[in-house]
């Protein structure tokens, strides 16, 4: 493949950033400027003639809040931001204006916390989920906090691919070790391959209440480093990497 440029949009917590990169063929060491864009800026069109662009949602720590929040200004006025509803809509106008170049992302920490997902068991983001057509997700520390049994039931119901790269089950001996759970992934997007690795945080033993001894968590560096060659292996263009 000819020298290509293609850039790969974010929109993380409704702030909006551009990554551009420029690698050559076999080759993903490549420059990258990331541009922050003021809101209201006006985004790229679909297809300009000089970049390729591929536009990912990313999203995190969620904790099952399917309602908006109130905010309290100190004049005593007051507005609602966020919510399921307010993020469907957003990720609906992505997808229709970008098509299959659109990626939803999730980095963990999805259902538990907000009274909507406990009452649900998770049940409630795993439908958003669904319908929004995630992509991707990996697992955060307080996915584990139903129990085990529960997560291995939640993930389950999910129509998207996990991926999990760092833990490692001590008693099974290996690293894949959940329903619809893998290692790195590569998408293939019109030809442009984007390599995906999932990393869960280190913290989690002490951070959930559930007992999970016999999972062991690696350090990140060494695993990114190590799942990054393989992906550069087997053709990848550019590698993102997601952790809660």
């Amino acid at each position: 493949m000819n020298e290509i440029n293609f850039i790969i949009i974010f929109f993380l917590f409704f702030l909006q950033y551009i990554l551009t990169i420029n690698p050559l063929e076999n080759n993903i060491d490549s420059s990258e400027e990331i541009i922050n864009l003021d809101p209201g800026s006006s985004l790229p069109s679909y297809d300009d003639g000089n970049y390729f662009y591929i536009p990912i949602l990313h999203t995190n720590d969620i904790h099952g809040s399917f309602y908006p929040k109130n905010v309290l200004l100190p004049s005593g006025k007051s507005y609602s931001i966020g919510g399921l509803e307010y993020l469907g809509k957003y990720i609906s106008i992505l997808s229709k204006e970008w098509k299959n170049r659109f990626l939803f992302f999730d980095s963990g920490d999805q259902f538990q916390g907000g009274i909507e997902g406990y009452i649900s068991k998770g049940k409630i983001m795993m439908d958003f989920f669904n319908k929004m057509n995630m992509k991707y997700a990996t697992i955060g520390n307080h996915e584990f906090d139903f129990g085990v049994e529960f997560m291995k039931y939640y993930m389950n119901l999910s129509k998207f691919d996990w991926v999990l790269d760092n833990v490692k089950n001590l008693t099974k001996n290996d690293y894949i070790f959940f329903p619809n759970q893998n290692k790195s992934q590569i998408i293939d997007i019109e030809g442009y391959k984007i390599g995906i690795i999932g990393i869960s945080t280190i913290e989690t033993s002490f951070t959930t209440t559930t007992d999970i001894s016999d999972l062991k968590y690696e350090e990140y560096e060494r695993v990114i480093k190590i799942q990054s060659m393989r992906l550069k292996e087997q053709g990848a263009h550019a590698i993102l990497y997601f952790k809660i």
